[in-house]
């Protein structure tokens, strides 16, 4: 179970003074008291908390195990499969440029990423198709925007629906 991930986490990164960058001793001793907590109840086997500020360490620290069969400690430097927080990572990231203005939300993908530039759809043929042809391509109503991406409404799939035997 991953309670936090930061890019760029190290082992060997010595963590400094958490006032020195604007963080509070006190208040990351409740943090590990938390994680401790759900460790000590069995809601997580284990955890690694790292957190930083502009690149500079202020806490890094590995709680309880890896492996509940072996009793293995959970090292600080252990590589989570993190499966869908990646989205919010990469979200988070995305509205950090759209704060600083660097984009629009309604901008079109294609404007960054030129291979979105007429994008098509997989719908059901229509009717008196040939029983080979499971879906034909139509063009998309409207170009991809980045807000589609963000809430996951861009009509992108992981292979499901009519085009299903394509995907494959």
């Amino acid at each position: 179970m991953v309670l936090s991930l930061a890019p760029g986490a190290r082992a060997a990164a010595a963590p400094g003074m958490p006032e020195a960058h604007g963080f509070s001793s006190a208040r990351l001793k409740r943090l590990d008291a938390v994680v401790q907590e759900q460790i000590d109840q069995k809601h997580l086997a284990g955890a690694v908390v790292y957190v930083a500020r502009d690149g500079h360490p202020v806490h890094f620290r590995a709680y309880g195990q890896q492996e509940i069969e072996t009793g293995k400690a959970m090292p600080a430097n252990v590589i989570f499969r993190i499966a869908s927080m990646s989205k919010a990572l990469t979200t988070t990231a995305i509205m950090m440029l759209y704060e600083e203005g660097k984009f629009r939300l309604h901008d079109p993908v294609s404007k960054y990423i030129p291979a979105f530039a007429k994008p098509q759809v997989a719908v059901a043929p229509p009717a008196g198709s040939p029983a080979d042809v499971k879906f034909v391509l139509v063009p998309a109503k409207r170009p991809i925007q980045i807000r589609d991406l963000l809430t996951h409404t861009a009509g992108l799939t992981y292979g499901d629906g009519v085009a299903v035997e394509f995907y494959k």
